[in-house]
C-alpha cells in the first residue's frame, strides 16, 4: 500500500505486465484487457496500457474508443513509433487521410525502417493520392526488409538449436558445500539437472 501512495506507477506497470502475459502468452484477451484497464486507472499517464488498449479496442472493432485511446498515448508520449503508426492505420482505414499521412511520415521520420508503416504509406499514396511509382518503391523496399528480418530470425533460431544440440550442459558456478561444511564448486551443469537447481532440489 505504501509503494502505491508513494507512486501509482509502480502498480501500474505490474498491472501492465501481468496484462501482457496474459494477452501475447495465453491469448486470454478478457482477462488482459481487465488487467489494463486497472491499470490506467491506477495510472492514466501510462502510454503503454493506453496502447494496449487501443489496439484491443480497435481489434474488437469499437474504433472510436480505440481512436481516442490512440490520441490520448501519442499525446503523452508522440516518440513511441509503434502507437503512431497504428494511429495512421486507424486513421487511413477511417478515411482521414490527411491525418493518417502526417502520421505515417512522423512514423519514418521515428523509425525509417518501420516495414508496417512503409506498407500503410504506400497503400494511401497508391489509393488516396494517385502516386503509383513511389507507392511501388515503398513497397518494394519493404519486401526487402522484411527479407532480411526473416534472415536474421532464421538465424538467431538456428544458433540457439545448435548451441542446444552442441551442449549437454551450460557453465554455471554453483557452490554447496559437504557434510565438513567445505565448498563443492561446480562450473558444468546439466541441462537436465538446471529445473532441480532452481527449484532447491
Amino acid at each position: 500500500a505504501g509503494l502505491r501512495g508513494h507512486d501509482p506507477r509502480l502498480s501500474a506497470d505490474g498491472l501492465f505486465r501481468a496484462g501482457i502475459l496474459q494477452w501475447k502468452s495465453f491469448n486470454d484477451t478478457g482477462r488482459a484487457y481487465g488487467l489494463f484497464s486497472r491499470a490506467a486507472k491506477v495510472d492514466p499517464t501510462h502510454t503503454n496500457c493506453l496502447h494496449a488498449l487501443a489496439a484491443m479496442e480497435a481489434q474488437n472493432g469499437d474504433v472510436e474508443t480505440a481512436l481516442s485511446l490512440y490520441q490520448r498515448a501519442v499525446l503523452l508520449l508522440p516518440t513511441n513509433a509503434d502507437t503512431v503508426g497504428e494511429l495512421a492505420d486507424l486513421y487511413q482505414s477511417l478515411g482521414k487521410i490527411e491525418l493518417s499521412e502526417s502520421a505515417y511520415l512522423a512514423t519514418l521520420s521515428l523509425r525509417p525502417t518501420d516495414i508496417d508503416a512503409m506498407k500503410g504509406y504506400a497503400h494511401l499514396l497508391q489509393h488516396h493520392r494517385g502516386r503509383a511509382g513511389i507507392a511501388a518503391q515503398l513497397f518494394s523496399q519493404s519486401k526487402i526488409l522484411e527479407q532480411e528480418q526473416k534472415t536474421r530470425e532464421d538465424l538467431e533460431a538456428s544458433k540457439y538449436e545448435d548451441m542446444l544440440n552442441d551442449n549437454s550442459s551450460v557453465p554455471v558456478t554453483f557452490v554447496q558445500q559437504d557434510e565438513n561444511g567445505r565448498e563443492i564448486r561446480s562450473t558444468d551443469i546439466a541441462f537436465e539437472d538446471l529445473d532441480k537447481i532452481a527449484s532447491g532440489k
